[in-house]
């Protein structure tokens, strides 16, 4: 078996790693059990030769928490969505992530490129890392993940109603729990916008095919639109997401857009042989490429 890694922030973003699938966005451990299937065993570690887990210090004061487990290549790192850290200074960026990410795998001595497989916003951290990255990452799986350059499709009045969903939470709730998760969603456009397009090589982008229902927070307050608004808007915004997706898989040969889930926005929970079927064609285009040496991505359209 190759192996597995889940890595987890203490301090800014909550990381998993590596198995043939993956899990969720509610806590690291939950994330780790959804990507193993049934059958799977995990065991086995490069650094000691046994399964891992604990605090590794990445400089600065800061520590994260890392899992590996199994053995071989390449190694599969997970990385979940937002809503799972620990407070850092707020708000953080989808460089912040990367960087912490890229800190964390070389103060582990685990051996890249890795393939990583990132949810939600923990796909935006992924694909920032890929970009700043490259040498890196040998594939790339994103689950439903955050595509901040929807921005581009989008009018301003579009865009303000966009952000409190990305974890821009209101000044009440900074109130009450001032080290709440906060997202620089501006910074965060201007970073997606101008990183470096990602190198040919295995992508499978997976999305929900369940339009949003945004009626929830229009009657919460959170959005102020009318129930018929929140409906158009969620529309809106789910092709917006959509397109934004897709034109990230047209510029990478040989790219997947999987839209057909029958799924809503946690995929790995909700069809997790779908996203450990892609994990493992992606780890298997990755071996393939390395053995022949070919220099372009071997994954199917």
């Amino acid at each position: 078996m190759r192996k597995t890694m889940l890595l987890a922030a203490i301090v800014a973003v909550v990381l998993a790693a590596a198995v043939p699938a993956l899990a969720g966005s509610g806590s690291a451990n939950d994330f780790a059990k959804g990507a193993l299937g049934k059958g799977d065993s995990v065991k086995g570690h490069s650094n000691h030769n046994k399964d891992f887990a604990g605090l590794v210090d990445i400089g600065g004061g800061r520590q994260m928490y890392m899992e590996c487990q199994g053995k071989g290549s390449p190694t599969v790192v997970f990385v979940s969505g937002g809503g799972d850290r620990t407070a850092v200074d707020q708000p953080t960026t989808v460089q912040d992530g990367a960087r912490d990410l890229h800190a964390l795998l070389s103060a582990s001595g685990e051996r890249g490129p890795y393939v990583v497989v990132g949810h939600s916003m923990g796909g935006a951290i992924s694909r920032q890392y890929a970009s700043e990255y490259p040498q890196d990452v040998s594939g790339l799986v994103l689950i439903d993940y955050t595509p901040y350059d929807a921005r581009r499709l989008q009018t301003d009045e579009q865009w303000k109603l966009w952000q409190p969903l990305l974890g821009s939470p209101s000044k009440e709730a900074l109130a009450s729990y001032p080290a709440l998760e906060q997202n620089a969603n501006q910074r965060n456009v201007k970073l997606v916008l101008a990183a470096a397009p990602l190198k040919p090589m295995p992508l499978i982008v997976l999305s929900s095919d369940e339009p949003y229902n945004l009626i929830p927070y229009a009657k919460d307050g959170t959005l102020p639109l009318t129930i018929a608004q929140a409906k158009e808007f969620g529309r809106v915004l789910f092709q917006e997401v959509l397109y934004a997706r897709a034109n990230l898989v047209s510029q990478v040969p040989g790219a997947r857009h999987i839209t057909n889930t029958d799924s809503g926005h946690y995929i790995h929970q909700e069809q997790p042989k779908l996203v450990i079927d892609s994990v493992r064609e992606v780890v298997d285009a990755v071996g393939k490429k390395g053995c022949k040496k070919v220099g372009h991505n071997t994954l199917g359209s």
